[in-house]
């Protein structure tokens, strides 16, 4: 089992995903019986990927995100785990698997060719959003109210970066 964290010490990252991977091929009915549970009580269930959709033996599948936040989890896999040849899983004994999902990142960077500041062609500044729920990874960003506070911040940033020329 692998997971993205933000450091060494840190629970998985809940906006990305859970992968399970074997060393060697096992059959797809093993491989999908594998379940994510969180002790919130959700049971997820494992996604393949589209290359191996057609594949009667599986090295990976994920348990895509976002997933729940800030929670324990336990990775449960089908008994008699074996392989193509034949061969049980040496681990076996450390399954289900524990291990804990954390809060979402605080931090979340764009890199890309847009910005805040758009008085004209392109975007000025990169965009920093703090405080992402995962709802927002989701959703799509609406804009700002067109009431008259908005229309003067406007016109104010609108002067600072002529002012800056």
């Amino acid at each position: 089992m692998s997971c993205s964290r933000i450091n060494p010490q840190a629970g998985c990252n809940p906006i990305k995903d859970v992968t399970l991977s074997f060393a060697s091929p096992v059959s797809r009915e093993t491989i999908l019986a594998a379940t994510l549970n969180t002790a919130d009580g959700k049971k997820l269930t494992p996604k393949i990927d589209d290359d191996d959709k057609n594949d009667a033996w599986l090295t990976s599948v994920r348990f895509t995100g976002p997933l729940p936040q800030n929670v324990d989890a336990t990775l449960v896999l089908p008994a008699d785990v074996t392989d193509q040849s034949g061969r049980k899983l040496q681990n076996q004994s450390n399954f289900p698997l524990k291990f804990h999902i954390d809060r979402a990142p605080p931090l979340v960077k764009f890199a890309a060719e847009f910005g805040i500041l758009e008085a004209g062609e392109g975007g000025v500044l990169p965009v920093t959003v703090r405080g992402v729920e995962s709802s927002l990874v989701q959703a799509n960003l609406k804009n700002a109210r067109d009431d008259a506070q908005s229309r003067r911040r406007r016109c104010r940033d609108r002067a600072l970066v002529e002012a800056r020329r």
